[in-house]
């Protein structure tokens, strides 16, 4: 459960529904789910995204997401694709339903109703409900639709109006009648508004759903109203707040939590950097472990002190589940420390090449997926943040229930996307270690997020390979075959699709490179495809 040192967890459920089997498929769900995901992605939300699901799988996907809430959670469910409703009870279409009467929605179709309620049961902080489903469904009995105005061309007539104590739950239309498909365009007309605010910081939600809702009313010429039924415990409720979704600026003075040197007790040393060194320690005055970064510079000028501030203050800034945790800083002259998030694991390269875990492929996926996450999350932020120094070594792992969880560490001398042309007395003290180092960074041309891409792609390889990349070579040999566009040999028993991604990832041109979301894409139908196989192979 969240408390006020620790932010509170975001949990989010989105899925899409266009291609339907025995209906009128829909343009617009699965631009919707990818787009919803990442806006939510973007200010901190844990998502899980499903596309085109059959019955069975929405099911088991719904009780996944429902048992991973823990109280204090705040929960958010988004659908977009048909739904219908049936004697007072709304159904959301998945992919396989059939052609059916109203009687046979229990077993075909998935009741929205019972998900609120199984949500809710969980003792969320709150649960919000966003359904862009009240859309054309023909129903094979006439008489189910003549309930409604649409009789005469036998289709549904949206859905009815729900209720849970705790919960919002917003309608892209009001109850019995239906959403506007936005034909032509890439979202449905609510999802559109709803894209268009969900990031505001500091907005209650509620709030954010009074500027939705005008938007479509406006653009639909009151053809299409929203409709929000909202049984809130808790008042200012914000799906962003100012400080996740909007890092600091550098100029800005930093609010930083300083920590006293004393108060540090350094254990052993877990890593070395040409930065710093980082230690396992404790925090007296908190009982807990962290990691301390003692940076090896005892002399800041001016200038430098300036930089150095500005980069705590980014990393304070910034809170996402796939990023290490910076708690605060100890600036006493001499014993300049940064205090972080401790992950017992240690880096990717120590579990790769020292550790030598065994990992199957459905854990290196689940490994390179929340590594593109923590990535993708620096480079959407509205002041996006470029990572610049992208290596196994600054990824780290701790043990889950199910595999491995990990975290993105040391973009304290990241910059935002606006910097990276400026010169920085500390950008002379750390460069990218050279076997990560894309091409064009080489041949001495502005760095760019399709930079950290390339990066990416040999930190891939080297979950592929289980080697280190260029083990043995000299710089120069190094530098001189990467620049020709000669690229490292990858495991026959990588998977193709995962393999494809790779060399997308290392291509030669930085436009040719996939972004963060697109890598995002292709490694879950990687995981898709591999769980398929392994299902296969069992029986």
């Amino acid at each position: 459960m969240a408390t006020g040192k620790e932010p509170r967890r975001k949990l989010a459920l989105v899925i899409g529904i266009g291609k339907y089997d025995h209906c009128e498929e829909l343009q617009n769900p699965e631009n919707d789910a990818n787009d919803m995901s990442l806006n939510l992605e973007n200010i901190g939300f844990i998502v899980t995204k499903k596309l085109h699901l059959k019955r069975a799988e929405m099911k088991h996907v719904v009780i996944d997401f429902e048992e991973s809430i823990e109280p204090g959670d705040m929960v958010l469910f988004y659908f977009a694709g048909h739904g219908i409703q049936w004697e007072d009870q709304n159904y959301l279409i998945p992919k396989d339903t059939p052609p059916l009467n109203g009687a046979a929605l229990n077993k075909s179709a998935i009741n929205a109703q019972d998900i609120l309620n199984n949500l809710s049961d969980r003792n969320p902080y709150v649960t919000i409900f966003l359904l862009d489903c009240c859309r054309n469904y023909h129903m094979r009995n006439p008489e189910v639709d003549a309930r409604g105005p649409n009789a005469s061309s036998s289709k549904s007539v949206g859905l009815k109006a729900m209720h849970k104590a705790g919960s919002l739950i917003a309608f892209a239309c009001a109850p019995g009648t239906i959403a506007i498909e936005g034909k032509g365009q890439r979202n449905g007309l609510f999802t559109k508004h709803l894209l268009k605010h969900i990031k505001t910081a500091n907005e209650d939600i509620q709030m954010i759903l009074r500027d939705v809702t005008d938007g479509v009313i406006e653009e639909s010429k009151s053809e299409q109203i929203p409709f929000v039924s909202a049984s809130l415990s808790k008042k200012d409720i914000y799906l962003c707040s100012q400080q996740t979704n909007r890092p600091r600026k550098p100029e800005q003075p930093p609010n930083l939590l300083q920590i006293s040197d004393q108060d540090l007790k350094l254990d052993e040393e877990i890593g070395r950097g040409a930065f710093g060194t980082v230690y396992r320690a404790r925090w007296l005055s908190r009982h807990d472990t962290v990691a301390v970064k003692k940076l090896h510079l005892t002399q800041l000028d001016k200038q430098a002190e300036k930089e150095f501030f500005n980069e705590l203050s980014l990393m304070h800034s910034v809170h996402y589940p796939y990023i290490v945790t910076f708690y605060g800083a100890c600036a006493e002259q001499g014993k300049y420390a940064l205090v972080m998030e401790y992950m017992s694991l240690g880096s990717l390269y120590k579990v790769l090449h020292k550790d030598k875990l065994p990992l199957d492929w459905s854990q290196r996926l689940s490994i390179a997926l929340q590594i593109a996450k923590g990535i993708n999350y620096l480079h959407k932020l509205q002041l996006p943040i470029l990572h610049r120094d992208i290596k196994s070594l600054n990824f780290l792992l701790e043990r889950s229930h199910d595999g491995y969880i990990v975290k993105v560490c040391d973009f304290g001398l990241a910059q935002t996307r606006n910097e990276t042309t400026r010169q920085s007395t500390l950008t002379h003290v750390l460069a990218c270690t050279l076997q990560w180092t894309a091409p064009e960074i080489l041949r001495l041309k502005k760095y760019t997020d399709k930079s950290d891409v390339y990066s990416l792609g040999i930190v891939y390889w080297e979950l592929a390979a289980n080697e280190i990349p260029y083990d043995g070579y000299p710089n120069d040999v190094i530098s001189d075959f990467v620049r020709r566009g000669d690229r490292l040999e990858i495991p026959e028993t990588t998977p193709s699709r995962f393999s494809l991604l790779i060399k997308e990832c290392w291509a030669h041109d930085p436009n040719d490179r996939s972004n963060c979301s697109q890598l995002i894409e292709i490694i879950e139908e990687c995981i898709t495809k591999q769980s398929n196989f392994f299902f296969v192979a069992l029986v």
